[in-house]
């Protein structure tokens, strides 16, 4: 009987291994989906491309040990462009076309709270992983939780330590913007808590524009502490204006930009001396679990420390797949359920909600730029240096 030709043989082969594979592919477990965007661009984009960092290597993470539920995990993260509208539009996108399994917030206050406006009516799950605005806990949703401590509490400790130094004359300055505007108005409530004075008490809207005249009201009301909450631009444009007028209060603190790793880079010597809330600081004294792993290993992937927008990030995925794993479904109801019992410990510190989300397991520490370095200076049993003024 005449052999086969190799090369029939090389063919039955090849259909024989391709076919193998077409069924192992077939027979391999859909990924879990979890979906969001990030502010690849526009005014949100410095501290989003923090979070879309730390997302990516939490998914590297997850896969590398096996995923969940034993499907892989694949993130769908979307260029919002800083814009809610757009916002608004790719969240109908990834629940209504893409069919996520799970949904992860933008970065800000503003841009979370078009996101839940799609979310909210379609009962699907959100982690807040860059947001603070009491506007999202204090409209009743019932579907996003908080990684976050609330903005209302950010000036807390900067307070503390200004009415011990008896610098009781205080200017507040603040964006006419969600985030700003709750974390002005806790600034306000420990002011007067505290027993200072609030000698000024101004909003904008165009930074470049109103800043100039809003610093000169403050030096002129006698500040000896001026407070600002607003986004990373604004501290840069405030700090400016300080230089051209020639005047520093005892005391700056500013929301966002000063918490930067790179904020004294970029500031050169302005930077001395400004204090700033923080969620989360990458420094190995704090004695939270996983801390060491996740400062190496965004190093290694992004060749700068991480911010608190990447811990909290990584924080809150490493909760979802908690909630994922323990009650071994994607049920989005379940998976609520067991987040708001949960009381825990992620790198970021205490992880509990309350009944609307609100994350109320930790407090913002407060930090100071000082000799070119940003210590913590607040609460004390957490300092890595005095504060100075």
């Amino acid at each position: 009987m005449p052999r086969a030709c190799p090369l029939v043989r090389l063919a039955a082969l090849l259909t024989a291994f391709f076919l193998a594979f077409a069924a192992a592919a077939s027979a391999a477990p859909p990924p879990i989906v979890i979906g969001g965007t990030v502010s690849l661009s526009g005014k949100f984009a410095e501290t989003s491309h923090a979070i879309h960092e730390s997302c990516r290597l939490w998914e590297r993470q997850v896969n590398q040990e096996g995923g969940l539920l034993d499907r892989p995990v694949r993130l769908l993260l979307l260029d919002d462009k800083s814009d809610a509208d757009e916002v608004g539009r790719l969240y109908r996108r990834l629940i209504d076309e893409d069919k996520v399994d799970l949904l992860v917030s933008p970065y800000s206050t503003t841009l979370t709270l078009a996101a839940l406006a799609v979310s909210e009516p379609r009962g699907r799950l959100m982690i807040g992983l860059g947001a603070s605005g009491d506007e999202i806990w204090s409209r009743g949703h019932k579907w996003i939780f908080g990684v976050y401590s609330s903005a209302e509490r950010y000036f807390l400790g900067f307070m503390d330590m200004i009415a011990r130094r008896n610098l009781r004359e205080v200017a507040l300055i603040h964006a006419d913007s969600e985030f700003p505007r709750d974390a002005a108005r806790g600034a306000r409530s420990w002011i007067a808590r505290f027993g200072l004075r609030l000698v000024q008490d101004d909003s904008f809207r165009d930074g470049p524009a109103e800043l100039p005249e809003l610093a000169r009201r403050a030096r002129a009301a006698g500040a000896k502490a001026l407070v600002l909450a607003a986004y990373t631009d604004s501290c840069y444009q405030l700090l400016a204006e300080l230089k051209a007028q020639d005047w520093r209060p005892q005391a700056l603190a500013m929301t966002v930009g000063p918490a930067q790793a790179d904020f004294a880079e970029r500031a050169g010597d302005l930077a001395e001396g400004v204090f700033g809330p923080s969620q989360w600081e990458p420094n190995l004294r704090i004695p939270f679990p996983g801390m060491a792993k996740f400062i190496a290993e965004f190093q290694e992937q992004s060749r700068r420390l991480p911010s608190y927008h990447a811990a909290s990030a990584y924080a809150g995925l490493t909760i979802a797949a908690k909630a994922i794993s323990q009650t071994g479904g994607l049920d989005q109801g379940k998976l609520r359920d067991f987040i708001w019992a949960l009381d825990t410990v992620t790198i970021m510190g205490r992880f509990k909600l309350d009944p609307t989300g609100r994350q109320v397991g930790h407090s913002p520490f407060i930090i100071q730029w000082q000799g070119m370095t940003k210590e913590i200076v607040y609460p004390p049993r957490m300092q890595t240096a005095a504060p100075e003024f």
